[in-house]
């Protein structure tokens, strides 16, 4: 019954499709399999190229061209020039992707329906029928009890971790095979930037709602933000210190208008296809978030977070509930439920050249037992050992 909610909530008019159609798809594919040899697909969504996928292809493209890697973009997207440079690009949901991905060897991904077809796909993975492995990168770590992860909805081959205890957590909760869950770091750890350097950048990334459907929902969910961003004090001191405050929404509220204007030419608010999110990972001296996994990226590069969880009963209610990570023991910054003490900290950090408190700098020491620039190799190395 839990699959067929999914597949309804997921299916589309052009799924529908893909259902009729998919027996002369799959004809085609077996006709051209003699000509798709060791194929491997990296997919994000299918508009990005801004996560571990595109690290770890990059990293493929440059030290492994043995690998017939091929990564699949929309062309449209605002990232496809620069995977277009690498080389060996597939236009999603083209019939070169279906053919493909049908006949891949290995297919990498960050989210659970980087397919052709997500409807049709989740049945044929969790149902055993198409049993081609399949490598989750992830989107960012796993800290909450995301039960949609769980192997029985996903039958992923390999779940890359990030953390020894989300690698723990997952091989206990999640159901995986003993084999399929593997600690090596994020593809896109590799990436970040590990110096000292101040940027006078301050990031605000908070994550989605699924509660939120309608834009009556999310203009009273901004106002949160522009309550912040509003405070006279603040813009006056951003200004006096030339300091650029970033606001980027996640990419599930695209279909949002935003309606709020900031008179400070130090406040930019853009959705998140609209910036490259690792550019700004790696200049970000801050970051305000809510429950955003964002927030262990920053926690790698050892700057300040503040956590402003406002509605925080309704998130764990209607969303994520709690994994092995707890706010209120484990949080790499502090964790405030009003825009006030928001506030007063943003300015704190400011004041103190965004310096970190020694306490949650040791939390960020002691939770990444590995930190060097060899995630995406260990990632590949996880991979040739699949059988």
């Amino acid at each position: 019954m839990k699959r067929l909610k999914e597949i309804f909530r997921i299916i589309n008019i052009s799924q529908i499709i893909d259902f009729i159609f998919f027996p002369i798809i799959l004809l085609i594919s077996l006709i051209c399999k003699p000509f798709c040899k060791n194929i491997w697909l990296v997919e994000e969504n299918s508009n990005e190229a801004c996560d571990n996928g595109y690290i770890f292809f990059k990293y493929l493209r440059k030290e492994r061209k043995d690998i017939n890697v091929y990564y699949v973009i929309n062309k449209k997207s605002k990232d496809y020039n620069k995977v277009k440079s690498l080389g060996n690009v597939i236009q999603h949901r083209s019939l070169k992707h279906w053919i493909y991905y049908l006949n891949a060897k290995k297919i990498i991904v960050t989210q659970k329906y980087a397919n052709p077809s997500p409807a049709l796909f989740y049945i044929l993975h969790t149902r055993n029928i198409l049993k081609i492995p399949r490598i989750f990168l992830q989107h960012g770590l796993t800290k909450d009890d995301a039960k949609m992860f769980y192997y029985n909805r996903t039958k992923f081959k390999l779940y890359i971790c990030g953390a020894l205890r989300e690698y723990k957590y997952i091989k206990e909760k999640f159901g995986y095979p003993d084999d399929s869950v593997v600690y090596t770091g994020l593809a896109r750890f590799d990436n970040l930037v590990l110096n000292n350097e101040i940027n006078n950048y301050i990031l605000i990334a908070p994550t989605w709602r699924n509660y939120i459907n309608k834009q009556n929902d999310f203009d009273t969910y901004i106002k949160k933000y522009y309550d912040i961003l509003s405070n006279q004090e603040l813009v006056n001191l951003i200004k006096n210190k030339n300091i650029i405050i970033q606001v980027v929404l996640h990419k599930n509220m695209n279909k949002f208008k935003i309606n709020c204007n900031f008179k400070s030419k130090n406040i930019k608010i853009n959705h998140n296809h609209e910036v490259d999110i690792q550019d700004i990972l790696n200049k970000a001296d801050l970051l305000i978030t809510d429950y955003s996994s964002i927030f262990f990226d920053i926690a790698y590069r050892k700057r300040g977070i503040i956590y402003y969880q406002f509605d925080y009963e309704m998130f764990r209610k209607n969303q994520l509930q709690v994994g092995y990570f707890s706010f209120e023991n484990d949080s790499f910054g502090d964790v405030f439920d009003n825009c006030n003490d928001v506030i007063e900290k943003i300015k704190y950090y400011i004041n103190n050249n965004f310096k970190i408190e020694d306490k949650y700098e040791k939390r960020m020491t002691d939770f990444f037992e590995r930190k060097d620039k060899n995630n995406s190799k260990r990632i590949l190395e996880a991979i040739e050992r699949i059988k």
